[in-house]
């Protein structure tokens, strides 16, 4: 009996073994996720990378494709944090540097992207890429000449870098030569007929030129090819109000709202927007006066010295017969 007993139970031990090691390893939630990335589903990827990094914490691949993943849908303080770790891990330079130089652009951390070091790149592509975003960045602390050795650097390394060339295109902007800025847009469109940032940048120079029916167009064109459209949709919610497409800005507004926590902030060109003052815009325009100075004295709780807001609610408040409070803001 006392054999039986002892049998029964290594059988159990046995089943239970089997049954708990029956499920996927770390490594293989990372290819999972891997496929889900490379077809574009990114909430499936990101199930499988939580779940490898349940079973292992210090997987390196896991944090650098959840960096990835972040830095795709707009997180770039979350992607700086996972790529770092990878690159921690054991992940090399040449996966990591790339993506790290862009995650530091996108977030104005511009002296630890000049900080980055090419030395132990060894392909040209991904010195380009690196040198490119250095290159953006200077472009905004306003040093064109530094820029544009920077991006001469990364064009000679890789000339065909669709990044790299409309890089070079916003350094031609920068310069006030819209008309070479758009014929490098040109050879890139050609090169890659749905490559989002050229068509942002495009449309920018559309709006500056007053072509605002273009400019719709091309931002639209952008929204529809990247996962992290907001800036595409607050530029196109822009050239809508300007051409007294108000119920289509609202869309763009609304789908923002439901996006960017307390309806803060939006990159635009060169700087941010507050999506408070593009709503206080539409109710202006549609003479929802409360509304719009409820809109504009939320923007101006995001930042006070922000002169539109400022000019349109003191105008609001004129057209409520609220001189006083005109005279306030004006």
């Amino acid at each position: 009996m006392k054999r039986i007993y002892k049998v029964f139970l290594c059988l159990c031990f046995v089943l239970l073994s089997v049954a708990c090691s029956g499920g996927p390893t770390d490594a293989q939630h990372v290819d999972n996720a891997r496929d889900y990335l490379d077809r574009g589903n990114l909430n499936a990827a990101s199930i499988e990378l939580k779940n490898a990094l349940q079973q292992n914490r210090e997987n390196g691949q896991a944090r650098f494709l959840l960096g990835t993943l972040q830095l795709r849908i707009g997180n770039a303080a979350e992607a700086e944090k996972e790529l770092r770790l990878a690159s921690s891990l054991g992940v090399v330079d040449e996966a990591v540097l790339p993506l790290l130089a862009r995650a530091l652009l996108s977030q104005g951390k511009l002296e630890e992207l000049q900080a980055l070091s090419l030395d132990n790149l060894k392909t040209n592509e991904i010195k380009a890429e690196v040198l490119t975003a250095q290159g953006l960045g200077m472009i905004r602390q306003a040093d064109l000449d530094a820029a544009a050795e920077l991006i001469d650097q990364a064009h000679a390394l890789a000339p065909q870098s669709t990044y790299t060339r409309v890089a070079k295109a916003r350094l031609l902007a920068a310069r006030q030569d819209s008309a070479a800025a758009r014929d490098e847009l040109d050879s890139v469109l050609a090169i890659d007929p749905v490559y989002a940032p050229a068509w942002s940048l495009l449309g920018d120079l559309d709006a500056l030129d007053g072509k605002l029916e273009q400019a719709e167009a091309a931002y639209t064109k952008a929204a529809e090819n990247r996962t992290t459209n907001n800036a595409d949709l607050m530029k196109r919610a822009m050239a809508r109000i300007q051409q007294k497409k108000f119920e289509a800005a609202q869309k763009d507004i609304d789908v923002l709202k439901k996006r960017v926590p307390g309806h803060a902030r939006v990159n635009y060109r060169q700087g941010v927007v507050s999506i408070n003052l593009i709503q206080g815009l539409i109710h202006f325009n549609n003479n929802r006066l409360p509304e719009a100075r409820e809109a504009f004295e939320l923007a101006l709780r995001v930042n006070d010295r922000d002169l539109q807001a400022l000019y349109y609610l003191s105008q609001t408040h004129l057209r409520l017969g609220n001189q006083q409070r005109a005279e306030d803001y004006g």
